[in-house]
């Protein structure tokens, strides 16, 4: 039990170094985005209404539930790295060490983006 909390931190330490350094400040892609339309849900706007978005909406709430804690993009990259966790221990469960071939994954395509 206590390796696999071991494991689960050292994951999510993993992912905000990806998310922080390699990648996330640097473009103005789908992180930027997702910031940006998860940011005036904290202040009452509604999407569809006041966003103009194409996407399902429940990613944009579950970022603005980290966004009501503290109002910064490290808020924001701290629950992206809470779901890269859980897809991981997911994987962990399923797949056993072959998960590990996921974090590889990550830090390829996040190395060297397309």
């Amino acid at each position: 039990m206590k390796k696999n909390i071991i494991r689960l931190i050292f994951i999510f330490v993993f992912f905000m170094l990806i998310y922080n350094f390699f990648g996330y400040y640097h473009n103005i892609y789908d992180a930027t985005l997702m910031y940006g339309y998860s940011r005036p849900l904290i202040y009452g706007k509604l999407p569809y209404v006041d966003l103009n978005i194409i996407t399902t909406p429940l990613y944009y709430f579950y970022s603005a539930s980290f966004l009501l804690v503290h109002d910064s993009f490290i808020s924001f990259t701290v629950g992206n790295a809470i779901i890269g966790t859980l897809i991981f221990y997911l994987l962990f469960k399923l797949y056993d060490y072959k998960a590990y071939l996921f974090i590889l994954l990550i830090s390829i395509c996040k190395l060297y983006p397309v």
